[in-house]
């Protein structure tokens, strides 16, 4: 029997702050159409768009969960009279669909009966009750800056799990000649790899290490996710001529119509300053192909912090990803027969025998 997703009416309400109801949240489908084109302008109009036709994927989806990964996002968008405010992305963090990214960008139109934080929280509402029942936790990236979606995550029930650094290129003062010092300075005992069945593994690893345990049970990551998304950008740096290859360092690309490329490198526990100059030239290259990258790193990570900084990257943003999770934790309530107090088996380790007299009190009872 095919599992169909469950849509009904509840799980997408209405915002209750706005007495008339004038603010719904639905499903982007092919019927928001007119909506799209009358309420949008021509650069969200485009990408607008893409994530309609990946909805209707994403509805396949769901329509053969034991035969096809999820990889395809779910929109859903805000209507108040008639015109589009905003929207919230719901992309699958793993191949699995237990754990799912909420992109909330910025208002498509400004809200005129409602305010911009009732919507972002009717957004995140319905996303959050996206009837599947696979889903058991949702990861949230904002900025420190904004106030209304943080208090709004954290208002239901969203944690913080790890704080990043972002930053942005700057062509202008990064020069040749710097780049050729690199490539002088690179060692060669070390090489980019593309990721393949032999090398994802090393690179989850390196990702799976700059996690907590709690934010590891959450997101529920596997080797095989690395390799679902996988580009060009996303590559491992490993050591050369050896019988076993160390992963020392990494970079994952993360590309959307969102955030646009976005590159985090993570790298292993014990720092090693042969990366620096490997990890510059693979920014390099990544430049040249790609315009208005962003580079993301562990706020915490001082070593490629002042890598960025002394190579005249921007320092722009500092985020924060929050997590939500439905797994509850496994407690064992039944009891095992035959099992002893604890008092009783303490009882055997008693004194035997009288404690002997100390001297002091010998000595005084001789006198």
């Amino acid at each position: 029997m095919i599992n169909r997703p469950r849509f009904s009416k509840t799980d997408f309400p209405e915002v209750g702050e706005a007495a008339n109801n004038t603010l719904q949240i639905q499903p982007l489908n092919a019927s928001h159409l007119p909506l799209i084109n009358s309420s949008l302008n021509v650069e969200d109009l485009v990408w607008v768009q893409s994530l309609l036709w990946k909805s209707w994927l994403a509805n396949l989806e769901g329509y053969l969960p034991n035969v096809l990964p999820a990889r395809q996002p779910h929109c859903f968008i805000a209507i108040e009279q008639s015109t589009i405010v905003g929207l919230v992305v719901l992309s699958p963090f793993n191949r699995r669909g237990t754990c799912w990214l909420l992109q909330l960008p910025d208002l498509l139109n400004i809200p005129k009966c409602c305010s911009k934080r009732s919507v972002i929280k009717s957004l995140i509402e319905a996303a959050i009750n996206y009837g599947s029942h696979r889903v058991k936790g949702w990861i949230f990236r904002c900025s420190l800056k904004d106030s209304d979606r943080l208090s709004v995550s954290r208002e239901m029930g969203f944690q913080p799990l790890k704080f990043y650094q972002i930053w942005s290129s700057n062509k202008q003062g990064q020069t040749n000649k710097q780049y050729s010092d690199v490539e002088g300075s690179w060692n060669k005992d070390l090489e980019w790899n593309h990721i393949n069945r032999n090398t994802a593994p090393l690179l989850w690893y390196l990702e799976q290490s700059g996690f907590s345990g709690h934010t590891r049970q959450i997101t529920d990551r596997q080797w095989q996710d690395i390799m679902l998304k996988s580009d060009l950008n996303t590559k491992i740096l490993t050591t050369k001529n050896s019988r076993i290859s160390n992963a020392l360092a990494g970079i994952i690309s993360q590309s959307n119509e969102i955030d646009g490329t976005v590159i985090e490198i993570v790298r292993d526990v014990g720092w090693d300053s042969r990366i620096s100059p490997a990890i510059i030239s693979a920014l390099r290259n990544i430049i040249d192909r790609s315009n208005n990258i962003k580079i993301r790193l562990d706020r915490e990570d001082n070593h490629l912090n002042q890598i960025m900084d002394l190579n005249d990257w921007n320092e722009s943003n500092q985020e924060i990803l929050l997590g939500r999770s439905l797994w509850k934790r496994q407690i064992n309530n039944k009891v095992i027969k035959g099992i002893k107090p604890i008092e009783t088996v303490l009882g055997s380790f008693g004194p035997q025998h009288p404690p002997l007299p100390s001297p002091s009190t010998v000595n005084q009872e001789l006198k």
